[in-house]
């Protein structure tokens, strides 16, 4: 399975007066040419697609059409807020996306849910899990006791189990997880 990862898009970014959209456009167009010579089979989008919180229309109608390039392609696609996402914004029509195989995870929510794409091999798992705050973690999970973003993401990969098919451990990932 070939997978490509793209974070930080910042749609939308301007310098002073100057709006880059079209930069992005050009560029935009350059990463779909090089998943199409890459045959790829999955595209993740790891957070921050908007450079604000309230993006402007033209960052909007960028988006979307990256979104229906994607479509086109008949990619697989996994995206996540990031911290300058509204989570409402960025989550307008998730369940509609489903359909053509866009998965859009911009709220937290537990318990996470693997997103499984198959290649010849079998599933491949995927656990997204957007851009989260402590106090997040806090309000779900009263034993939480920690206060920083890692924190709270450490806590939430433990609770994962990461192999449900054959009920191996988590030793690996906690392992990576240890101070």
């Amino acid at each position: 399975m070939k997978i490509i990862h793209l974070s930080d898009l910042h749609i939308g970014k301007r310098f002073e007066d100057v709006s880059l959209i079209e930069d992005q456009r050009y560029i935009f167009n350059q990463i779909l040419e090089e998943i199409r010579s890459r045959d790829v089979d999955v595209v993740i989008v790891a957070g921050d697609i908007y450079d604000r919180f309230a993006p402007s229309s033209e960052s909007f109608t960028l988006w979307n059409e990256l979104l229906i390039a994607f479509s086109k392609e008949n990619y697989e696609v996994i995206i996540i807020s990031g911290n300058h996402d509204s989570v409402e914004r960025l989550g307008v029509g998730d369940k509609l996306f489903i359909d053509h195989k866009i998965h859009l995870i911009s709220r937290f929510e537990l318990p996470i849910v693997p997103i499984s794409i198959f290649d010849e091999w079998g599933p491949v798992n995927f656990y997204p899990i957007p851009f989260l705050r402590a106090s997040t973690i806090k309000n779900i999970d009263p034993d939480f006791t920690g206060s920083t973003y890692d924190d709270a993401f450490k806590h939430v990969i433990k609770g994962i189990n990461l192999n449900p098919l054959n009920g191996t451990s988590q030793l690996s990932i906690n392992s990576l997880l240890m101070e």
